[in-house]
C-alpha cells in the first residue's frame, strides 16, 4: 500500500503583541522632530533684527518694580521715532507698552502721552519723549520704569519709514477718516511725500470715509495731533495698530510671511533671536487675546502745568496712576 502524503502542519501563526508605550514614545519623537525643526526654521528667520541690548541698571533695584514674570505678564515697550534722518538723534513720538497677560488672555495697548512730566534719571524732571533723545531705548525704559513703577522686559522700535514698510508689506489697514481728519492727513502726507522723493500730493485723500490706508497714509493718519491734541492722537496709533492685528488674524499664510519678514527687517530690539523664537511660536495662542486699548494719563489724574521755561505738560498723580495701571495688567494688587 502506498503510504498517504502527509501535508506539513501549518503552526498558528503567534500575534504580536502591541506595546503601547513604544506607539506613544514613537508619536512623541515625531512631535519632538517636527517642533523643533519649527523653532530651528523660526529662529533662523528672526536673525535678521538690529539686535541692540544694553546692561542692565543697578538703579532698578530702587523703583520698586514687580517681580519678573508675575503672573505671566510680559511688558514690551514699542518705540516710534520721529526720525527723518538716520544721523540725527530724535525723540519717541510714540510709546505704547504693549502688556500680554495670559491669565486675563488680553493683550493691553497702553500709550504714554509724549508731554507727560516725568523724572528722567540723571536729567531731572522734563516730557517723556526727551528721554530717547538723551539716552535712546535705555533711557527710556528707564524712566518708565521709575515712575510708574511697572517693569519692562523687551522694547522694540521702529522710525518713520520702517513704519511705513510694515504697513506696506500687509498692503495697507482699513481706517475710518473722517472729514476733519482728512485735511490734516494730506498735509502730513505731502511732507512725508517730499521726504521720500515722492510727488508731494501722491495717494492725497479727497473726502472722509474707509479707506485701506497705505503705509504712507497710516503714518500721515497717526501723526495728527491738531485734532483733540494728544490724547486722540494716541488713540489713532492705537487704531491703526489694533486695525494692524486684526487685519493680519484674517491673512493668508504668505501675507504672514511677508508682513512677519517686513517687520524683522525694520526693528530694532533686545529681544534675543532666542526669545523672538519663543514670542512668535506663542504668537498662534496669542492671537485670539482680546486686545485692549488704554492709555496715561487715565482721566481725573492728570492736570494741565506749565515748567519753569513756560513749556505746557502733562502733571501726573503717579500713586494713583500707578495703583491702577498694575491692577489692570496684573488683575489686582
Amino acid at each position: 500500500m502506498m503510504e498517504e502524503e502527509r501535508l506539513p502542519i501549518e503552526e498558528p501563526k503567534i500575534k504580536k503583541k502591541k506595546h503601547p508605550l513604544r506607539v506613544i514614545l514613537i508619536i512623541l519623537l515625531v512631535l519632538c522632530l517636527l517642533f523643533c525643526s519649527l523653532f530651528a526654521a523660526i529662529f533662523f528667520f528672526v536673525r535678521r533684527t538690529d539686535y541692540r541690548p544694553y546692561e542692565p541698571i543697578a538703579e532698578e533695584a530702587e523703583y520698586n518694580l514687580p517681580r519678573k514674570d508675575l503672573k505671566g505678564v510680559r511688558n514690551i515697550l514699542l518705540i516710534g521715532t520721529d526720525a527723518r534722518d538716520p544721523n540725527i538723534e530724535s525723540r519717541s513720538d510714540v510709546i505704547i507698552v504693549v502688556s500680554i497677560c495670559p491669565r486675563q488672555r488680553k493683550i493691553y495697548l497702553t500709550s504714554i502721552l509724549r508731554d507727560s512730566y516725568v523724572e528722567i534719571p540723571g536729567y531731572g524732571r522734563n516730557r517723556i519723549n526727551h528721554a530717547y533723545q538723551m539716552g535712546g531705548a535705555r533711557l527710556l525704559v528707564q524712566t518708565i520704569e521709575k515712575n510708574f513703577a511697572i517693569r519692562i522686559d523687551q522694547y522694540a522700535q521702529v522710525d518713520f519709514y520702517s513704519f511705513v514698510d510694515i504697513i506696506d508689506s500687509m498692503n495697507g489697514v482699513e481706517i475710518e477718516v473722517t472729514d476733519e481728519e482728512v485735511h490734516y492727513v494730506n498735509a502730513y502726507l505731502s511732507e512725508i511725500n517730499q521726504l521720500m522723493g515722492i510727488d508731494p500730493q501722491d495717494s492725497f485723500l479727497e473726502r472722509g470715509g474707509k479707506y485701506m490706508l497705505n503705509g504712507r497714509q497710516a503714518l500721515a493718519f497717526s501723526r495728527i495731533r491738531y485734532i483733540g491734541t494728544d490724547f486722540q492722537r494716541t488713540a489713532r496709533q492705537r487704531q491703526v495698530l489694533e486695525a494692524a492685528v486684526s487685519k493680519l488674524k484674517r491673512s493668508s499664510p504668505k501675507t504672514l510671511l511677508h508682513t512677519a519678514d517686513a517687520v524683522l527687517s525694520n526693528i530694532t530690539t533686545d529681544i534675543s533671536d532666542f526669545s523672538m523664537t519663543w514670542l512668535a511660536l506663542r504668537g498662534i495662542f496669542l492671537i485670539n487675546y482680546e486686545m485692549v486699548s488704554a492709555r496715561i494719563p487715565y482721566d481725573g489724574l492728570w492736570q494741565n502745568a506749565l515748567t519753569e521755561s513756560g513749556q505746557e505738560v502733562l502733571e501726573i498723580d503717579f500713586p494713583a496712576t500707578n495703583a491702577r495701571f498694575r491692577t489692570m495688567i496684573y488683575g489686582g494688587k
